[in-house]
């Protein structure tokens, strides 16, 4: 998200708080700790409340995915209360929507 100017930084400042509400791993290969890997982070699905990432991590050396997984966040005010981002922030709900894998 920082890439399109919205740092998780930037969404507290606004009044914004995304939680992890949920997450999962499925490991292909294991890693030892000297090998490199880089992780490719894509938005798998927004739906205005809630965001989900897509996750794949490769061996830089070899290709191979080694892990994939997802995490689930949702959108909160600084009291706790559900955001609907295309009503409070329509800027970043556009945003979050051309992200989505098609």
């Amino acid at each position: 998200m920082r890439k399109f100017g919205y740092s998780y930084k930037k969404l507290e400042d606004e009044g914004i708080i995304s939680p992890v509400v949920g997450v999962e791993c499925d490991y292909k290969v294991s890693t030892k700790f000297e090998e490199n890997v880089e992780i490719e982070v894509k938005v798998k699905e927004f739906k205005g409340v809630k965001l989900i990432f897509k996750y794949i991590m490769k061996n830089l050396e070899t290709g191979e995915i080694v892990a994939t997984g997802e995490s689930r966040h949702c959108f909160l005010n600084s009291g706790n209360h559900p955001i609907i981002l295309k009503k409070e922030f329509p800027e970043l709900d556009e945003k979050l929507k051309k992200l989505v894998e098609e």
